[in-house]
């Protein structure tokens, strides 16, 4: 991404990215539909929503986009 290009959808919006926590059955407990490429729900709020240990990300590497 160029230096002030905008931030937009890239490509077509029904096949953007998201997360779910499904089931168990039918049961739909969570979605977020991605608004755009950078708009990914963070891992460790997800992990908190399903009762998992989060992940301690300090002193990892950052991959800046």
């Amino acid at each position: 991404m160029k230096r002030g290009e905008e931030i937009s959808s890239s490509g077509d919006p029904v096949q953007q990215g998201g997360t779910l926590i499904l089931g168990p059955g039918h049961c739909i407990h969570f979605i977020h539909r991605d608004r755009n490429r950078l708009d990914q729900k963070p891992i460790n709020s997800v992990l908190q929503l399903v009762g998992v240990q989060q992940v301690d990300f300090t002193g990892r590497p950052v991959i800046h986009v």
